[in-house]
């Protein structure tokens, strides 16, 4: 049984749109009523929706925008900034899907919402970046103030050290001179998760790096053989590792919200110190991996999985008390 806009008789993609055109105060409340009136197809739904459309069938081209409206609201929502309204983002975003639908390529085995994901962003993104800038810098250096940014994170998980414009600029490959001066337009780096409105609380609100461009867009196709990728990375940790940073990133489905450590770390019943010992551990299980591979040790994962599928592989404690409980 597919989902269908009771009383809409049109065709035409403003049926979705009427759908989605009740914004308000309370404009995410009621987003959230309307795409839970049209749950996630299934896979073989999906498939079955995009042979009609092929045929010519309008109705499955508008159930498959119905049913992925919650993906343009949850895109979108991550790219509100302050006084632009979700309803007219959510506009932009509900673009991108339409765009997705026309140019996605089912027999490719691929899920649509990994595809459609990108084309949302990408309008969502144009959208929220033309409204206003609200970082006082030009376009070009913004992109690189998202990479400097980027880089002190990584460094500073690297190293209990803070960060210096010398250790920036050889991680980037710059000269210092030029992530210093970065650097000065945020004299802490730290302050590209600073919510856009100086007094806001809100913790919804955008911060100054989500503003930003991302320099690693890739392309929707890229998207797809990054799904790949991901499964076969998650292949290497454990189940205890694995279900940490699915539920942390969203990885299982893009229409599911990732999780806060909060959640992740009431669901393992540990601390937050604890939760990100384990994360940085799969991301160590992770770039042991990649090192292996560059150095041409491509039968490291042949390895790994011939461990796994072992039954002399000693299950985690997780994994025992979760089979003592649902087996």
């Amino acid at each position: 049984m597919y989902p269908t806009l009771a009383g809409d008789r049109t065709s035409h993609p403003t049926g979705v749109r009427r759908t989605v055109r009740h914004a308000s105060s309370t404009q995410f409340a009621v987003y959230k009523k309307t795409v839970q009136a049209h749950p996630v197809l299934t896979r073989e739904q999906e498939q079955d929706l995009f042979r009609r459309y092929a045929d010519g069938d309008e109705v499955a081209r508008r159930t498959i925008l119905l049913s992925n409206v919650r993906l343009v609201v949850k895109v979108c929502y991550r790219h509100l900034r302050d006084g632009m309204s979700l309803e007219d983002l959510v506009q932009d975003g509900l673009i991108g899907l339409m765009t997705a639908v026309e140019k996605f390529e089912p027999e490719r085995g691929h899920k649509f919402s990994t595809y459609a994901t990108w084309w949302i962003r990408q309008a969502a993104q144009k959208a929220a970046w033309g409204y206003r800038h609200i970082v006082h810098v030009p376009i070009h250096n913004a992109t690189k103030l998202n990479r400097v940014g980027r880089a002190w994170e990584a460094l500073a998980q690297e190293s209990e050290a803070e960060p210096t414009e010398w250790d920036i600029a050889e991680r980037l490959g710059m000269e210092p001179e030029a992530v210093a001066a970065l650097m000065a337009i945020r004299m802490d780096p730290r302050a590209l998760d600073a919510p856009m409105r100086e007094s806001s609380t809100d913790s919804n609100d955008l911060s100054v790096k989500d503003a930003m461009p991302d320099d690693r867009e890739e392309h929707p196709l890229e998207a797809m053989g990054r799904e790949q990728e991901v499964e076969r990375v998650l292949r290497v940790l454990s189940e205890e590792h694995r279900e940490l940073v699915e539920r942390r990133y969203g990885i299982r489905d893009p229409r599911e919200e990732s999780q806060t450590y909060r959640d992740v770390g009431e669901f393992f019943g540990v601390t937050h110190q604890r939760l990100h010992q384990m994360e940085t551990q799969a991301f160590q299980a992770v770039r042991d991996l990649f090192s292996h591979e560059q150095h041409g040790n491509t039968r490291v994962l042949r390895r790994v999985d011939e461990e796994r599928d072992s039954e002399q592989v000693k299950p985690t404690a997780l994994e025992e008390a979760q089979q003592s409980l649902f087996h």
